[in-house]
C-alpha cells in the first residue's frame, strides 16, 4: 500500500492505530459482556432467583476472546502500536447508586442493551449519512497510513496483509456480536412470551417489546420477521397481534 503524496502518513498511521484500538477494545468488552450475561431459570414469569442462572452466551464469549487474541497478533505482524483503550465497561454508564455488600462497585447489569451498544460500535456502516462508524474511520486511515520501516525498506507488504486479515476478523466479530445480541434479546423476552401466552395479550406484548429491542439497536426488519416466523408456528395469535402493533417497526439505528 502506498501513501498518497502531500499526506501526513505518520499522522494517519497513528489514526489507524487509534481506530484499531477502539474496535479491538469493543470486541474485548463484548466478550466480557457475553460471558456475564445471564437469565433466571425456574418456573414463573420472571424465573426463580434462588435457582442457578443460565449463561446462554458463553459460546459467543469464547469466540470473541479468540478473535481478540488473533487481532493482537495481526497488529504485531503489521508493526502497529495501538494506544491503550480509553474506555471499558465501567465508563459506559454511571455505577449503581446503591452499593451492595460484597459486590464490585463497578459492577454492571450485563443486560441485552449493553450488547446492543457493542453492536452499534462494531457495525461496518450505517444507512444514516450523518454518522460515521468506527470501521469507516479505520478504513479511511488505512488508505493514508504510512508504511512501517520494514515495508518501506524491505518491501514486505505489511499493511496490505494487515488490512485483509483485520477486516476479516472485524467482519466475524460483528456477525458474532450481532448473533449474541439477538440471542440475549430472545433470552430476555422469550420467557415472558412463553409464560404469557395464556394470559390475555401478554404474549403479544412481550413479542412487541422483543422486536422493539431489536430495532432499537440496529437489527433489520428481516431479522424481526425471522423471529415472528419461528413463533408463528406455535403461537399465531400473538404474532398476528404483534404485526398489528406496527409501532415497533421503527427506523433502525
Amino acid at each position: 500500500m502506498t501513501t498518497p503524496k502531500d499526506v501526513d502518513g505518520a499522522a494517519w498511521r497513528a489514526e489507524l492505530e487509534r481506530w484499531h484500538a477502539e474496535l479491538a477494545n469493543t470486541i474485548d468488552q463484548a466478550s466480557l459482556w457475553a460471558r456475564e450475561f445471564h437469565v433466571c431459570t425456574g418456573d414463573g414469569l420472571w424465573g426463580d432467583d434462588s435457582a442457578p442462572p443460565s449463561y446462554p452466551l458463553l459460546g459467543y464469549a469464547e469466540r470473541l476472546e479468540t478473535i481478540g487474541a488473533t487481532l493482537k497478533m495481526v497488529c504485531v505482524n503489521a508493526s502497529l502500536n495501538p494506544p491503550i483503550p480509553r474506555w471499558d465497561r465501567t465508563t459506559m454508564s454511571a455505577p449503581p447508586r446503591i452499593r451492595i455488600p460484597g459486590r464490585d462497585p463497578d459492577w454492571r447489569a450485563a443486560d441485552y442493551s449493553e450488547g446492543g451498544q457493542y453492536l452499534l460500535y462494531i457495525r461496518p456502516f450505517t444507512p444514516r449519512t450523518n454518522i460515521v462508524t468506527a470501521q469507516q474511520h479505520w478504513r479511511e486511515a488505512l488508505g493514508f497510513a504510512a508504511p512501517s520501516v520494514l515495508e518501506s525498506h524491505l518491501g514486505i507488504p505489511q499493511l496490505a496483509v494487515y488490512a485483509e486479515q483485520a477486516q476479516g476478523l472485524f467482519d466475524i466479530a460483528h456477525d458474532t456480536i450481532r448473533a449474541a445480541f439477538r440471542d440475549s434479546v430472545a433470552a430476555t423476552f422469550g420467557r415472558i412470551w412463553a409464560t404469557g401466552t395464556n394470559r390475555g395479550d401478554l404474549g403479544a406484548r412481550a413479542l412487541v417489546a422483543w422486536l422493539h429491542a431489536l430495532t432499537d439497536w440496529g437489527c433489520s426488519a428481516e431479522e424481526c420477521e425471522a423471529v415472528l416466523r419461528d413463533i408463528e408456528l406455535v403461537d399465531p395469535e400473538s404474532v398476528a397481534m404483534c404485526r398489528a402493533a406496527s409501532w415497533w417497526q421503527l427506523d433502525t439505528a
